[in-house]
């Protein structure tokens, strides 16, 4: 049964849910947006997130500890692998001006290359780091 750790608002319309579920027998940490349906008022998720071992929390965790006003802008503060064709990055980025936290999945294209980011991601607002690590932390203590 999915465990809500935290919801953060993220704008008018969205939140930014940071939950504990279970999927095929595994638990998984899932941070993912939602939003306000018009039809039933109800939040509902959208593709916008990434899902991870909880037993992977402790490394995005360390990642989001490393990030401060002075981190790079756009280079990755980790890249882990999630299957043979995808990873997960966690960088600082910048858009319109607001500094934004943004964990995402890359993966392979058909045709190779380079890994190449992927709807599923979700980013938030530098100021709200501080909740989000929380959320990590919180969620990292229901492993041991």
């Amino acid at each position: 049964m999915p465990e809500v750790i935290k919801k953060l608002k993220k704008n008018s319309s969205e939140e930014i849910w940071v939950v504990v579920t279970d999927y095929k027998e595994r638990e998984l940490l899932d941070i993912r947006v939602y939003y306000r349906s018009i039809d039933d008022m109800q939040m509902k998720p959208t593709k916008r997130g990434v899902s991870v071992p909880l037993s992977k929390v402790g490394e995005i965790l360390a990642a989001l500890e490393k990030i401060d006003t002075m981190t790079e802008i756009g280079k990755p503060i980790i890249k882990m692998d999630k299957s043979e064709t995808e990873m997960i990055q966690v960088a600082l980025k910048e858009f319109k001006g607001h500094k934004l936290v943004d964990i995402r999945t890359y993966f392979l294209p058909q045709t190779g290359g380079e890994m190449v980011p992927s709807q599923k991601g979700v980013a938030f607002k530098y100021n709200m780091l501080e909740e989000i690590k929380d959320a990590f932390r919180k969620a990292q203590a229901m492993t041991k």
